[in-house]
């Protein structure tokens, strides 16, 4: 070290840097500095560690003078392409990454080009950020290849690069398998409307393993969700990819992820005295149930069935009974309580997110909580769609009693009712059996699209 490096540093180096974070640094630590970058060795054979000891504590005592730090890091920007060591440079681009402008990028640049150096440019962008990184990362993909190709792909994932997303979908699309899993990838990663797109396109095109990442990789744009629009998007590709893979872990993933886009799920109030109820669905899986397009996740059983789906408890002697359980709707959903069911024969309280805008010609009788085809509930009672419900279905003798969220919005006597003749012109005899089946009925709705329904504290207590 010379000796004017030697008093330098050894002079307080706050008080060089007392001035102004506006003004330019003063003028014997832009010296120093200049001075210690002039001893980082070119040769390979020396370590950089024998020169970059007084830079470090340079850069440590101007962390908090900007007009410091633009000065240092446009200094060790320009050396990146000169004749230093590849030690030295992975200094410069590591101290780059904390204190780089994006007027730095384009001396950056150039080190993407050869495998050697474009880890080290890759880090400094990575840090320095902002669209500029990524525009140089985005125009070196084409001219790269192998694990140089791999790791910009990486770095324009870590940057979120939107415009990256057409290349990233050809890359993925492209005949070499590594570099397809790993563009993929960054899709997911990049996430938003335009990478779910570019991924839909994809899985049409896709088989084995690649297929399950570009799943996989959809799943991670659903989430979280930030707006209504956004968790409509979100339930689409979950139920998108349950349609499409049979894969436990992925079914498991798109399951918890449509769970986490449908709304919160923090537990309800206790609902009152739960003396004598029995529970109905252990939390876990689907034991004492049978039936089709219902999973459970998190304690949650989830409808998402393309085909409307039905899950029936797997005893058939349900008579007079308080049921007791919670619901949330996604938008647009459709399922109903079957009770007392035989075979085809089946009576339905309405289950529906009937403030959807689809169900605006709804018949009084077709709302949520009604006892469909005969007589109408009351409207106005459910909590906004992605909320739990709290409700309670009362089936005792004739007497069908439906309270949701604390207020009864049905109350009848089927005694009252002629069976024969009901309210949307047909007959309902299956209300006359005084036992049966219990289970839910998924429905498509009028658009003819799913819409998830969520389930869980399903409990019974049996009445006399």
């Amino acid at each position: 070290m010379n000796a004017f490096l030697k008093i330098i540093l050894a002079a307080p180096v706050a008080a060089l840097l007392s001035t102004s974070a506006l003004a330019d640094p003063a003028p014997a630590v832009v010296e120093a500095f200049a001075a210690a970058l002039a001893s980082l060795p070119q040769d390979e054979a020396t370590p950089a560690q024998n020169g970059t000891s007084a830079l470090a504590a340079l850069l440590k005592s101007a962390a908090g003078d900007p007009a410091a730090r633009k000065v240092f890091s446009s200094k060790m920007a320009a050396l990146l392409t000169t004749a230093l060591n590849h030690d030295s440079k992975t200094f410069l681009c590591r101290q780059l990454a904390s204190i780089g402008s994006e007027a730095d990028v384009p001396l950056i640049a150039p080190l993407l080009a050869e495998a050697a150096t474009a880890d080290m440019a890759r880090d400094a962008l990575e840090g320095i950020g902002g669209a500029r990184s990524a525009e140089v990362l985005r125009l070196a993909l084409p001219k790269v290849s192998g694990k140089t190709q791999a790791g910009i792909i990486n770095s324009l994932a870590v940057l979120k690069d939107v415009a990256a997303v057409s290349a990233l979908a050809a890359i993925a699309a492209g005949a070499d398998p590594a570099a397809a899993a790993v563009s993929v990838d960054a899709l997911g990663k990049i996430a938003g409307p335009a990478a779910d797109q570019a991924l839909e396109t994809l899985h049409l095109m896709v088989s084995g393993k690649l297929l399950d990442d570009v799943q996989d990789a959809r799943l991670r744009c659903a989430g979280p969700p930030a707006s209504p629009e956004d968790r409509a998007r979100s339930l689409k590709i979950c139920q998108t990819v349950l349609e499409k893979t049979k894969a436990p872990a992925l079914r498991q993933l798109a399951l918890r992820t449509m769970l986490q886009a449908s709304g919160p799920n923090a537990p309800l109030p206790a609902a009152g005295d739960e003396s004598g109820f029995e529970p109905l669905f252990n939390g876990r899986d689907l034991s004492g149930w049978q039936g089709a397009d219902y999973e459970v996740v998190d304690g949650v059983i989830i409808g998402h069935g393309h085909h409307g789906g039905y899950l029936g408890s797997t005893r058939t002697d349900f008579a007079n009974f308080i049921l007791r359980f919670e619901v949330k709707f996604s938008p647009g959903a459709n399922n109903g309580l079957n009770f007392r069911t035989d075979g085809p024969i089946w009576n339905e309280l309405q289950i529906l997110d009937d403030t959807h805008p689809l169900f605006h010609d709804l018949k009084p009788w077709q709302a949520h909580g009604s006892l469909y085809g005969v007589a109408p509930a009351k409207r106005g009672h459910l909590k906004p769609t992605g909320e739990w419900n709290a409700e309670e279905v009362i089936a005792d003798g004739t007497r069908i009693k439906v309270t949701l969220n604390g207020t009864v919005i049905l109350d009848l006597d089927l005694a009252q009712f002629d069976l024969d003749h009901c309210a949307d012109g047909t007959a309902h005899p299956g209300l006359r059996r005084p036992s049966g089946g219990l289970g839910w009925l998924g429905h498509l709705n009028s658009s003819e699209q799913p819409g998830p329904i969520f389930l869980r504290n399903i409990r019974l207590k049996r009445l006399p």
